[in-house]
């Protein structure tokens, strides 16, 4: 609980105790002595008592709030769009939480003005239309004049853009027409938009904060913009933002798809048109982090903006077109002539009227999906080895060695000196083994000797060793080479 709401509350406590005891001093002296007894047995027995009269007095009384009535923000777009991160970031958290289907969160908001807090449903819908069917808990029939709908869609795949946004839109606008609201409350729902968007007010030079109001009075001479035939031309009634996260991949897709300013141009030329056509606002974010630093462009300014719609809040930030990675245009700002100067801004290659498929092409995929492989059966273990058998006995057999190819060849010195070593070296090694074995042979009751072995020369292991080391003397050893005894002689 944050300071400014603990204050808040010792302050409610406060109130709520010095009306309780005035009124309490008030009824004992209008209520006689003789009914004191009366109340008491009404409270024993479930009535009302004084406490209870007292607090809803209070609460009929006292001023009620701009939060008293719960809004909400209803949040679409397809998977992996950035929706749980744009909504966690205004939340001021670091660390998104994604849920599955419906996810349901708040939004604190904070009057510093008046010194009140309260909070904002956040309804963030998977991007599976398999899960449409949960809307009906995000936005009910009784709160359709009281939700803000937000769609999101991704520059980093900006291809995808134009088939996200005819996707929600249309889910959106099927809910709203199915949820059964009477004709009457749309038509003033409707009006309430048009009105909002013809008196919005550009702030002034000097950054006053401003809020755009909407016209109630019935006076002639209160001047409204006019509005082309394409604004406004398909008013469901609830108040949009579209929002374009990832804009800080616009750097990447200049190297990796050659992507022009004159692309980001016809990008932005063609949000900015369909957000006219719903009347909505559009908001270009991006959130970057890094070991020394956060940076998140644009994400502050949504939330007030989102607070300003839904509550009224102050807001004072203009429109900004300039840079491609931070656009804002707020409902109510643009119009034809306006989109009409970035369409001025194409070259020969295409222009403002062309498909958007025909300009920003989808690239091919480079990763296969899990549908584009195709499946593979395994046989059984038997059937595979008779298979390998198969082929093991197709294979060619080994090219025999002709007869006019020589089988032996004669050594060099040097690697007869080499095997007469190896011999040597092998020669003790059978010698030791047979005399290891003798000793494993050895019989229990045979003394302290090994079996079958005599300290006369006849014994089997003394035999082995004599002609181990008769052969070891009898090896030759290897003479040194003629050419290395003339050098020394030299």
């Amino acid at each position: 609980m944050t300071r400014n709401k603990i204050i808040h509350f010792c302050k409610v406590i406060d109130l709520v105790y010095k009306k309780a005891i005035i009124k309490t001093h008030r009824v004992q002296e209008m209520v006689p002595k003789t009914s004191t007894s009366s109340m008491d047995a009404q409270d024993k027995n479930g009535g009302q008592n004084v406490w209870t009269m007292l607090l809803n007095d209070i609460s009929l009384s006292s001023t009620p709030s701009r939060f008293s009535h719960t809004k909400g923000c209803l949040v679409l777009g397809d998977d992996l769009s950035g929706k749980s991160s744009i909504v966690s970031a205004m939340q001021g958290i670091d660390d998104h939480h994604r849920g599955s289907a419906l996810d349901f969160l708040t939004m604190e908001i904070q009057d510093d003005d008046v010194d009140e807090a309260g909070y904002c449903n956040m309804w963030v819908m998977d991007g599976h239309l398999a899960h449409r069917n949960l809307l009906q808990f995000a936005l009910p029939k009784d709160m359709f004049g009281h939700t803000l709908g937000v769609i999101v869609v991704d520059m980093s795949q900006p291809w995808n853009i134009p088939e996200s946004l005819d996707k929600w839109i249309n889910v959106l606008a099927s809910h709203v027409n199915d949820l059964g609201v009477p004709h009457q409350e749309v038509e003033e729902c409707k009006e309430k938009l048009l009105n909002d968007f013809q008196s919005y007010v550009e702030p002034g030079s000097d950054d006053e904060s401003f809020q755009s109001e909407s016209i109630t009075n019935t006076d002639t001479s209160t001047t409204v913009k006019v509005l082309d035939s394409s604004t406004l031309s398909c008013n469901i009634g609830i108040p949009l933002v579209v929002v374009c996260t990832k804009c800080d991949s616009i750097e990447s897709l200049e190297g990796s798809y050659d992507y022009s300013e004159e692309h980001f141009d016809f990008i932005q030329h063609y949000l900015r048109k369909f957000c006219l056509q719903y009347g909505a606002a559009l908001v270009y974010t991006s959130m970057r982090k890094s070991s020394t630093m956060k940076e998140n462009k644009n994400v502050e300014v949504l939330k007030k903006y989102i607070l300003h719609k839904l509550y009224g809040f102050k807001f004072s930030t203009g429109a900004m077109v300039v840079d491609r990675d931070s656009v804002f245009v707020p409902s109510g700002w643009d119009s034809e002539n306006k989109i009409g100067i970035v369409k001025d801004n194409f070259s020969d290659k295409f222009s403002g009227d062309d498909s958007f498929e025909n300009v920003i092409q989808k690239p091919p995929s480079l990763r296969k999906f899990v549908h584009d492989y195709k499946e593979v059966t395994v046989d059984d273990e038997q059937v595979f080895l008779k298979k390998a058998q198969d082929a093991l006995s197709k294979a060619p057999t080994a090219v025999k060695m002709r007869p006019h190819m020589p089988t032996t060849t004669t050594p060099s010195p040097a690697a007869a000196a080499v095997v007469g070593k190896d011999m040597k070296v092998a020669n003790n090694e059978r010698m030791l083994a047979n005399f290891f074995n003798s000793l494993l042979n050895k019989k229990p009751g045979a003394g302290g000797s090994p079996a079958g072995l005599k300290t006369a020369g006849g014994s089997p292991a003394g035999s082995a060793l004599k002609g181990g080391m008769k052969r070891e003397s009898l090896t030759p050893r290897s003479k040194p080479s003629q050419s290395s005894t003339d050098s020394a002689a030299k």
